[in-house]
């Protein structure tokens, strides 16, 4: 129950095996690279570098970089290319899409060696065929544009928009359908042109006006005022006026869509037989773009090449063969947290290590410091229980979760939040065992409502906690008050380690005997007081150690007593367990309620169905959450405000990044 102990690590490699290096410590996964600064004296405590270089080559951070923005933005590009590629490919694929994608097992050099060639010219393949069919779509849609455009103007002879001989002047275009021959006789009346009304719709009518030349600008100019508006179509008499414009789209359009249609069956083929490897391939790209970002942290010269950075050190021995694989030059050194900042990997077992997103989530502990991973994890699982106290709910998180780790097959960070909340199902089983609860009281309802079971037996083990919330309460700060005292348990522990036994006896010890007392007052009140008042005396007299006037020493020890009233305030945190159940209960038991209300018959057992399949699930979800924010409040600020400390920075070491793929 402590973070694992570090090693400090600096090499110094042939610029020419640095890549070799980056690519085998990517593959080991074991190390994390930092900039590396130059050696220094104790820094302020808010100016800790993630890094210092042993003083011996501590000249090496003086180095120049290595700078690779262009080949890093090639590579971007390249991945931008390769996603874009692999979405197109998932929508065009035929086959069965699993519910849940598993990781592909992949030899990388395998893939390199063999495949990647293959994989860049199926990249380029589909993102032609992506353009192509995107330029077809594109030429149907002004095709239909154009068609729609000429359509009104069908079985017509007239040039569009617009045509010119000697004498006259002629101009299609559309009138709003208010628009009548009345009207434009009106308009265009005082002027030599006529007017043909070639079709009619809902939209207005498609006219073509004639007009001497001389008169032209004038009967543009009234036409207007009607809400002429002259057509965009293009249609000349060698291209057959309207019609033969039309019949040239429709041909054209075919003639796309039979396009379209091949495309999309490449596409099909392409996706059916190199999407899994396009997978690989986005994979292996986004991996080589982790490595080459990494590349940035070494300092270089022509010859030589420095890296630095942190190991556990169970993990110090491969290191170290692999710098002797590749001819490094090499040193491990113990690291100095009040010069530098110690990354933290958290150290668990197989029970303790399922809680440790928990735990990152609100802070990791400082390098040494005590992780109460494990010890959290049983107070954690204790506490879910009792606040989502159902066997139905239970048995469905717990089945859900097992299910998610078998089909899922789920990295490591999702894969221990679902063994997490599995374990968290079998405790809300056995806290709905106790305290009777089977999806609310479904079994009393169906065995009262539709099998006339007068007084149906209960079925807690315990006793039901709607019938007896007091009771639960108890129980609830009874579990409350056990986490605070095992919070405090850890202080007088963690204090005695740092060598101030003094002090854990007074700051810690101290309060144990006031609570111990006050709880010995209920059952010998004489003893009680007695032992209450040791307590007391005990803080009046040592919590003001650190002043120099005896006068500020008494105030500020009588003044610490007044710290009771903020343990009172976080033990009475804990009837939340007792919120978070009821909501839970009493809504399950509305839900049985309603379901119940069709009787014996078949309507009964349909009402029942549908509020079991959407009123629990509802339930479910809105508690679960509930569940989960209110358990983990519980650790954050009442356990870890006891003891924990805090400022450790997590543990990330270089890597394949990779989504879909399992690299070997």
């Amino acid at each position: 129950m402590a973070v694992s102990k570090m090693k400090k690590f600096s090499a110094a490699v042939r610029t020419c095996d640095a890549e070799k290096l980056l690519y085998e410590l990517q593959r080991l996964g074991c190390a994390r690279l930092e900039y590396l600064n130059e050696a220094r004296e104790t820094p302020a405590d808010d100016d800790l570098p993630e890094y210092a270089l042993p003083e011996e080559i501590a000249s090496a951070a003086a180095l120049p970089g290595f700078d690779n923005s262009e080949e890093l933005a090639s590579l971007s590009s390249e991945i931008a290319s390769a996603r874009t590629a692999l979405e197109f490919l998932t929508d065009a694929y035929t086959g069965k899409h699993p519910m849940f994608l598993r990781p592909e097992e992949v030899d990388a050099d395998e893939f390199e060696r063999d495949t990647l060639g293959d994989a860049r010219k199926c990249a380029s393949e589909a993102l032609e065929i992506k353009d192509a069919i995107a330029g077809a779509e594109k030429k149907i849609q002004l095709l239909g544009d154009e068609i729609a455009s000429c359509e009104p103007f069908a079985h017509s002879e007239f040039e569009l928009p617009e045509s010119m001989t000697a004498r006259t002047a002629t101009v299609c275009g559309t009138l709003p359908p208010s628009i009548g021959d009345e009207e434009i006789t009106s308009a265009l009346g005082d002027y030599a042109c006529t007017v043909d009304v070639i079709s009619t719709g809902k939209n207005g009518s498609a006219v073509a006006m004639t007009a001497h030349r001389d008169d032209f600008d004038s009967c543009m100019s009234a036409l207007s005022s009607l809400g002429f508006t002259q057509t965009q179509a293009q249609a000349s008499s060698d291209e057959g006026y309207a019609d033969g414009v039309i019949a040239s789209c429709i041909a054209e359009t075919d003639f796309e869509n039979q396009k379209l249609t091949e495309l999309r069956e490449r596409a099909k083929a392409l996706a059916d037989g190199k999407l899994t490897e396009m997978r690989v391939y986005l994979d292996y790209l986004t991996t080589a773009e982790a490595r080459l970002r990494e590349k940035n942290k070494m300092r270089q010269t022509e010859r030589c090449s420095v890296i630095g950075g942190w190991v556990s050190e169970r993990y110090a021995g491969k290191l170290e063969k692999l710098f002797g694989d590749v001819g490094a030059a090499y040193s491990f050194d113990e690291p100095e947290p009040e010069k530098e900042s110690v990354p933290i990997i958290l150290s668990n077992g197989a029970f303790g290590s399922q809680f440790e997103p928990i735990v990152g989530l609100y802070s990791y502990p400082s390098y040494g410091a005590f992780d109460p991973t494990t010890v959290m994890g049983v107070f954690y699982i204790l506490i879910f229980g009792l606040m989502f106290a159902d066997v139905g709910y239970g048995l469905t998180l717990t089945v859900g979760c097992l299910l998610g780790l078998k089909l899922m097959r789920p990295k490591e960070s999702l894969a221990r939040f679902l063994r997490m909340f599995a374990m968290c199902g079998v405790a809300s089983m056995v806290g709905g065992a106790l305290f009777g609860g089977y999806f609310g009281d479904m079994p009393t309802r169906i065995m009262e409502d539709f099998l006339g079971i007068e007084k149906a037996p209960d079925m807690a083990l315990c006793f039901n906690m709607i019938d007896n919330p007091i009771l639960f309460l108890v129980i609830s700060l009874a579990m409350g008050a056990l986490h605070l005292l095992t919070g405090m348990a850890i202080k007088f522990g963690i204090t005695v380690r740092d060598g101030h036994p003094v002090a854990a006896v007074f700051d810690v010890g101290s309060w144990f005997i006031l609570f111990a007392g006050i709880g010995l007052y209920f059952v010998f009140p004489t003893a009680g007081m007695i032992c209450a008042l040791i307590g007391a005396l005990m803080l009046i007299f040592s919590q003001g150690r650190a002043e120099k006037n005896p006068i500020m020493k008494l105030l500020k020890g009588i003044l610490s007593l007044y710290d009771i009233v903020s343990y009172g305030s976080d033990l009475l945190s804990y009837s939340r367990i007792l919120a978070l159940s009821l909501a839970s209960a009493v809504i399950a038991n509305v839900v049985n309620i309603f379901g119940a209300m069709g009787g014996p018959g078949i309507g009964g057992v349909i009402s029942m169905t549908l509020a079991f399949l959407l009123g629990h699930t509802l339930n479910f979800a809105v508690n679960i959450l509930g569940t989960y924010v209110h358990t983990s409040r519980l650790q954050y600020i009442e356990f870890f405000g006891k003891f924990f400390e805090d400022g450790g920075r997590e543990f990330v070491p270089l890597a394949p990044d990779t989504k879909y793929t399992v690299f070997k």
